[in-house]
């Protein structure tokens, strides 16, 4: 009759080297999974709030400016369809331009181009967000 071991693993019963290192790492891992899942039930998600704001100089395209438009998502969860305008007041005129955001996920930033008709340097340039849904 040969002599079997009971355990498994080495001559002695007991683990190997590599086992334990792959135990610890097993662990670890295991661990770190648990904690993520756990911060994510604790901590409560902030709702989207894209926000727009005017970066650069315009730049002229032809008979047309172009207005880059930074817009950040300042909340957690995901906002779609986020409505961009730019608002070129001048003198008694006030011009608009916008664009669609399509999808903006939560603290994330875009940059959008808005065209306009006439130069902003002689008006009032500002920049915001006028809708998103949720989705």
């Amino acid at each position: 009759m040969t002599d079997t071991n009971e355990e498994g693993g080495g001559g002695q019963g007991g683990r190997t080297t590599p086992e334990w290192i792959a135990f610890a790492m097993s662990l670890l891992l295991l661990g770190g999974v648990v904690g993520l899942i756990v911060r994510d039930l604790i901590e409560p998600e902030s709702p989207a709030q894209p926000v727009a704001k005017i970066v650069g100089e315009p730049r002229r395209a032809g008979d047309q400016f172009i207005v880059t438009v930074e817009v950040t998502n300042e909340g957690d969860e995901t906002a779609v369809e986020v409505q961009v305008q730019a608002e070129l007041v001048l003198g008694e005129e006030t011009l608009e331009g916008d664009q669609t955001l399509e999808l903006l996920p939560g603290s994330a930033t875009e940059e959008v181009e808005i065209v306009l008709p006439e130069d902003p340097a002689g008006g009032e340039l500002t920049a915001r967000v006028t809708s998103f849904q949720n989705p």
